[in-house]
């Protein structure tokens, strides 16, 4: 299974460990923006994802796919449910 087309070339998620990272396509792993942005929260990630119009279901394919590689259908977007990310 090849890189989905679906995905974004960047997105961003929260990680209560780690904090902001920016994940990118078919790389393994993710950048720590913790530094630039000390005090972000998820909700600072949904944000910067919604300007750059990236949906959760590609967020968290960008996640598994940094992880667990490009090839599995968990890095497809077409794998999850849609839905909007809720911003307060």
């Amino acid at each position: 299974m090849a890189i989905s087309k679906d995905l974004p070339e960047v997105a961003y998620h929260y990680e209560e460990s780690v904090g902001l990272v920016a994940i990118k396509r078919g790389r393994e792993g993710y950048n720590s923006l913790a530094r630039e942005y000390p005090n972000a929260t998820d909700v600072t990630a949904a944000i910067m994802n919604r300007r750059l119009g990236v949906t959760d279901a590609q967020r968290r394919a960008m996640v598994a796919g940094s992880m667990f590689g490009w090839h599995i259908p968990a890095a497809d977007p077409k794998t999850y449910k849609s839905r909007t990310a809720t911003i307060a």
